[in-house]
């Protein structure tokens, strides 16, 4: 008589799923992880805020002269430059704060973007150009403090070129970055169609305004872009950012 063993068929380990199955699971579990964030636009907002607060400052305080063009002969930035040395460091103090909380309004607006339009153009042009506004922004700021040293603002040629300097890079330097930095919101925006048609042609506008601002570099009626494109670029920001902020799960 044969016995005849019977073969259990081994217990097979349990699967371990490396993600939903489901897509729209997927899009779900993407959605809660900006739950709880901050609101881009209130960050913005206290960007532009601080920067604003800067120029009224810097102007309230400055002495009888007023602030000169860097363009003027040496001598007379210097003399503006001792006259003006409280409001300038204060100014600029309020200038950094304002450029870092720029990069921190892109870096969060740019996560929450690219969480939606995946591969998207939009997240990564916003966070080149607001990363490069925000650092020429910082740069700037340090530079103007400088200025307001007196053993510097005291050497005509060396604060004229720290003028300069600051100039450029708080200038027409920030205010490029400012445009591509609407671009990629615009771009961003029409992918997730998340802004009215009316309100991305004006960023457009504002965008190709800012960006050709850089032509006062050689060109001066074209200063009049900085101001236009810095702070029209300012309040167009502020309200896409709050916008693209929103919970739209």
């Amino acid at each position: 008589m044969t016995n005849r063993t019977t073969k259990t068929p081994s217990a097979q380990p349990p699967r371990i799923s490396n993600g939903p199955a489901d897509p729209a699971t997927q899009i779900n579990a993407n959605a809660d992880l900006g739950r709880g964030s901050i609101n881009p636009g209130i960050l913005m907002a206290a960007s532009t805020g601080t920067m604003i607060g800067s120029v009224v400052l810097g102007n309230l305080l400055a002495g009888q002269g007023g602030y000169v063009s860097p363009f003027t002969p040496s001598g007379d930035v210097s003399a503006m430059l001792t006259a003006n040395a409280t409001s300038l460091a204060l100014s600029s103090q309020l200038q950094l704060a304002s450029a870092l909380l720029l990069g921190v309004f892109t870096a969060l607006l740019a996560a929450g973007l690219r969480r939606r339009t995946g591969d998207g153009p939009g997240a990564a042009v916003l966070l080149f150009g607001g990363s490069y506004a925000s650092i020429v922004f910082a740069l700037s700021a340090m530079l103007s403090w400088l200025t307001s040293r007196p053993e510097i603002a005291a050497d005509g040629p060396s604060a004229q070129t720290l003028s300069y300097l600051a100039f450029m890079t708080g200038g027409p330097g920030h205010v490029v970055g400012l445009g591509i930095l609407i671009g990629g919101t615009v771009i961003a925006a029409r992918w997730t169609a998340s802004m009215p048609g009316w309100l991305l042609i004006v960023g457009t506008v504002l965008g190709v305004v800012a960006i050709l601002s850089y032509l006062s570099l050689n060109w001066a009626p074209m200063t009049v872009l900085i101001p236009i494109g810095r702070f029209g670029g300012l309040l167009w920001l502020v309200v896409a950012g709050f916008m693209l902020g929103r919970d739209r799960r």
